[in-house]
């Protein structure tokens, strides 16, 4: 089995949306996804044995696939700390194809991408990118 997210692949205006943020996560099974969604955003096949294992006893539990909205999500006082703290790390991919994934003409698919390379392009933000962004996100919240 396995599991699905949807990457952000452009920067929003807010500033607090970054490049290759995991969006949400759905169990591959149950994962469909729209027009809209593949056109602006890149699907990838996502590695996460622990979230995978969660997802699959709530959807036991409650015969519900979950969807599971920026999954890596962190807040703290109410202000939000990161939208992602696992992340796709968009540097690491070969340059045509991300130029590819960041075209909104062109739709590729999880099965045309490498697990291996998506494994190795998966990244964590550290203590420092996490803290910087959260006071980008206090700085906008003022």
């Amino acid at each position: 089995m396995m599991l699905e997210a949807l990457i952000r692949v452009n920067k929003d205006a807010k500033k607090d949306k970054k490049r290759g943020d995991v969006i949400c996560v759905k169990l591959s099974e149950q994962a469909e996804w729209g027009h809209e969604e593949r056109r602006y955003h890149q699907v990838v096949r996502w590695f996460d044995d622990a979230l995978e294992l969660k997802m699959r006893e709530d959807f036991e539990n409650t015969g519900i696939y979950p969807v599971e909205i920026t999954p890596y999500k962190e807040s703290e006082n109410g202000v939000l700390k990161t939208r992602s703290k696992k992340y796709l790390n968009m540097d690491l991919i070969d340059s045509t194809l991300l130029e590819e994934i960041l075209s909104n003409e062109i739709t590729i698919f999880p099965e045309m991408l490498d697990d291996d390379m998506i494994k190795l392009a998966t990244s964590e933000k550290s203590e420092e990118q996490i803290n910087l962004e959260f006071k980008k996100n206090k700085n906008q919240e003022n």
